[in-house]
């Protein structure tokens, strides 16, 4: 039962006491609905699901080092219906409040992962992102949120989406969190990487922005490239970075219906606006367009490999705007969907390590964020890079 008044939390009750003290000793942290914690059974942001499946027999690899570094799991958070969803809306649960405002949405599908950080009600949170689902809501929420390496984190115990895409990110509410939470489940950095150099502004990123939103983050824009030597404009694509939307939708899509089909099929569960047309959409995706949409992947890949070089840094906006007001027509959050996953796809089709920051607007106006995204691998790197911009 949601008990607290951000509604952040699916089960608020649900406790873990640290293994062992370490680097996070005293820091207490929420888990998204779709990560297993042992004797616990996960919903998916859907009643259903819950109740055709049976509770953890173990607890998520990731979240075992947490523990084992001195973090109290305390809860586990409302997620969209599916991890489906960058909107923060759940028909069956409730969505979230956004501390920011309660009339804005918070973002999904990781809503109550971010509102739990964002409110204070815990110092960090677990959330997934596939197409965005960390670093939109982090966005929207005014927070610090990372999405690693694509195959960087364990994914054992955790609801698969689409195996392609899917990550375990983090929100906090500081920089320096973030990279203590990276100490602790990343590798090790590459020992031979140069510093960063280089940084390309995404001319092309930017245009998905009205001026005063380009004008806001100009300064965010100065500070993120402060301690590399160049910075350089110039677009991620020569073609139209919808089409990578559309790559990234139907290599998602046959996914996630690869995992999910017979589930539905079968147990035809009860899906909010949008959840219903999503997953009728994936049933329709053919070996034929999945097998174009990964060989369109790997051209955009050898692309963004030659625009990033070891040493190069991409600033963009994480978002297309500040975060909508819930209750719109489902027209227009398609809408705005299509926009902020021209952003997030570049990422995901690429694999690539991004962290989002919050950056502050003026005259009563929701935050808006800026990301940097690194070359694959550099993950430690890069929070360390974002620690040295926010000290």
């Amino acid at each position: 039962m949601i008990k607290e008044h951000y509604g952040a939390f699916i089960d608020e009750e649900l406790t873990v006491a640290p293994y062992k003290s370490g680097i996070l000793h005293g820091k207490s942290f929420a888990v998204k609905d779709v990560i297993h914690v042992a004797g616990h059974k996960n919903s998916a942001g859907n009643p259903d699901w819950f109740k055709t499946h049976e509770a953890a027999e173990e607890t998520a690899p990731a979240i075992q080092k947490l523990l084992s570094s001195g973090a109290t799991l305390k809860g586990m958070t409302v997620t969209d219906e599916m991890m489906y969803s960058l909107h923060g809306e759940n028909i069956h649960y409730g969505t979230p409040a956004n501390p920011v405002s309660k009339k804005l949405i918070p973002g999904g599908s990781s809503s109550g992962s971010a509102v739990a950080v964002a409110s204070g009600l815990r110092d960090f949170a677990i959330g997934t992102d596939t197409g965005g689902s960390v670093r939109i809501p982090a966005a929207y929420c005014g927070l610090f949120g990372f999405r690693p390496s694509h195959g960087l984190i364990s994914l054992e115990g955790v609801i698969p989406l689409a195996e392609t895409f899917d990550t375990v990110g983090w929100f906090t509410r500081k920089a320096a969190l973030l990279e203590d939470i990276g100490e602790v489940l990343l590798p090790d950095p590459p020992k031979a990487a140069p510093p960063f150099k280089r940084a390309v502004v995404a001319a092309d990123a930017f245009q998905l922005l009205t001026d005063s939103q380009k004008n806001a983050l100009m300064s965010a824009i100065i500070s993120c490239s402060s301690k590399v030597s160049t910075r350089e404009e110039q677009p991620v694509t020569s073609d139209d970075l919808s089409n990578w939307v559309d790559v990234f939708r139907v290599i998602q899509g046959y996914e996630i219906w690869q995992n999910h089909g017979e589930w539905v099929s079968q147990h035809e569960p009860a899906f909010g606006p949008g959840i219903r047309e999503r997953f009728r959409m994936a049933s329709t995706i053919t070996e034929e367009d999945v097998a174009e949409a990964r060989r369109r992947q790997l051209m955009i890949q050898d692309a963004v490999s030659d625009l990033m070089q070891e040493d190069t840094l991409l600033i963009l906006p994480t978002i297309a705007g500040e975060a909508p007001e819930i209750g719109l027509a489902p027209e227009e959050v398609d809408q705005i969907r299509q926009r902020t996953m021209q952003l997030t796809c570049i990422a995901g089709l690429n694999g690539l390590p991004q962290v989002t920051l919050p950056v502050k607007q003026g005259g009563g106006l929701a935050p808006l964020a800026i990301s940097i995204i690194a070359p694959r691998g550099r993950d430690r790197d890069l929070l360390t890079f974002v620690t040295s911009l926010c000290d």
